[in-house]
């Protein structure tokens, strides 16, 4: 008996000797996971505002921080590299902190994020917010919305405007700010005025506050938002114009941009065309961006004898397509992109209406049109 436990445990040792490195890295890479999984979702890391639904006038309320909830120090060296921020945390901590410049000012940035579509959600939400503040501005005790962007995100952001008329929030001094007591922003978070004006507020990755969107006045933003590539996208628009019969009235455009991963049927993009038509009395010219020419739904869209043309996308300049779009008159909403082609462009839009309740409620288009008087759903 002694001899067999023996034999066993010189067996498990030998095992264990042999496949010691594979066993020190499944032990690693299991520590850095729960290391990953606890910090971000610790309280003082995940914590957002009330998450209640925001409303008109609630836009802003007096909130006071609990002390007991601050950030710890190395969740606040998280948040500031979520921000592209190079900064000492232990300096900033430590430092005296001054009075803050902005005294009659909310500051409002997001974080970080690599994905084209997550910055403009982010700098469109930026815009909305601070139209919708300044409307509000009395009843915020003279405090106004300023957003900063992290310097990555506007460098992002450049590739499709001209201009990004907003300050980065690299260039802010943190001596005066409690970064312990920054209010993360999601997507339904109500947004509160605190009782100190020492605080930041940041949206968070994946933030999608629509309700924002629907309430700005983009044909006011929009003067202000000039298309990098502007001019090439007016040329091609006035080739199509070219290659189309000629009418008594000046031609409209309506774009439509189609993902490689847009599931839509293809009865709903003729009967949005039909749609279209119907809305508008005069000549339509139809420009369809897909990333996949060759699929089986943009070939069919593809009829230049019905005024419907079909191109392939320009991945490695975005900004074509983006100014493309949005300087058409009219939109066909294919995907959450098609949002700010949809904003910017203004006119008649048209969004998809899924029939399953579940899939309606969360495809954003849908939730905007309910809020738009010129969206109109259709199944």
């Amino acid at each position: 008996m002694v001899r067999a436990l023996c034999t066993c445990l010189r067996s498990i040792l030998q095992l264990i000797r042999n496949n010691l490195k594979p066993l020190i890295l499944l032990a690693s890479l299991g520590t850095f996971i729960w290391l990953v999984v606890d910090t971000t979702n610790r309280q003082e890391f995940t914590r957002h505002g009330n998450p209640e639904q925001q409303s008109g006038n609630d836009f802003l309320l007096l909130r006071r921080v609990d002390p007991k909830n601050r950030w710890s120090e190395s969740s606040v060296q998280i948040f500031l590299d979520l921000l592209d921020l190079d900064t000492n945390v232990t300096a900033l901590v430590q430092r005296h902190r001054e009075p803050c410049p902005l005294t009659s000012e909310l500051v409002f940035s997001a974080f970080v994020d690599d994905l084209l579509e997550e910055n403009l959600w982010q700098y469109y939400t930026l815009i909305a917010l601070r139209q919708i503040g300044a409307f509000q501005e009395p009843e915020m005790g003279g405090l106004r919305i300023v957003p900063f962007l992290p310097r990555s995100t506007k460098r992002k952001l450049e590739r499709l405007f001209d201009e990004v008329p907003m300050e980065t929030i690299g260039d802010l001094s943190f001596d005066c700010y409690d970064i312990g007591g920054s209010i993360v922003v999601n997507s339904t978070t109500q947004i509160t005025r605190p009782q100190r004006r020492d605080q930041l507020f940041i949206l968070d990755n994946g933030a999608r506050r629509y309700l924002d969107l629907t309430a700005a006045d983009w044909g006011m933003e929009n003067r202000m938002l000039s298309l990098t590539k502007a001019d090439s996208a007016r040329k091609r628009l006035a080739k199509l114009h070219d290659l189309s019969p000629p009418a008594k009235s000046d031609a409209e455009f309506v774009g439509i941009y189609v993902r490689r991963d847009d599931l839509l049927p293809f009865d709903y993009y003729y009967r949005a065309i039909a749609l279209q038509r119907n809305l508008h009395g005069g000549r339509l010219i139809f420009v369809v961006v897909c990333e996949e020419p060759q699929g089986k739904i943009c070939q069919k869209l593809h009829a230049p004898a019905e005024q419907v043309f079909v191109q392939g996308s320009k991945l490695d300049d975005p900004g074509h397509d983006f100014a493309l779009m949005s300087l058409c008159n009219h939109t066909i909403v294919s995907n959450q992109m098609g949002i700010f082609h949809a904003l910017n462009a203004g006119g008649e839009v048209v969004v998809y209406e899924f029939e399953e309740p579940d899939a309606r409620d969360r495809y954003l288009p849908w939730l905007m049109a309910n809020e738009m008087d010129t969206w109109y759903m259709l199944r």
